[in-house]
């Protein structure tokens, strides 16, 4: 069972991972892609973001690979698959994917 389950592994997806892991939390990001960090990572590797924890301009590569490496992202946290269905039953949700049920019955 996770506490917090994300989908869609872009730069708001690892934000709230990195929150997530700031508290501990047991979290598992779900995306479509086969690496976190959606498209700016996947596709548009060379855009420029401006970040402004760090009053800087970054690539989007290295905006993805910094918070990367503050979530410490663990296989088990990350599952390539496409939500097909959230189904809520009680106090929890179940994520349908097209290879996966998040949590697991």
């Amino acid at each position: 069972m996770y506490d917090l389950i994300i989908i869609g592994a872009g730069p708001a997806g690892l934000f709230a991972a990195k929150k997530a892991r700031q508290k501990s939390s047991n979290f598992i990001l779900l995306d479509t892609f086969d690496k976190p960090g959606g498209s700016c990572f996947n596709l548009l590797t060379d855009s420029l973001i401006y970040d402004p924890a760090i009053e800087d301009l970054q690539t989007n590569r290295e905006f993805i690979t910094s918070l990367l490496e503050d979530i410490k992202l663990e296989p088990n946290h990350f599952l390539t698959s496409t939500v097909k269905q959230i189904e809520r039953s009680d106090n929890h949700f179940t994520v349908i994917t097209e290879f996966y049920v998040v949590p697991e019955p």
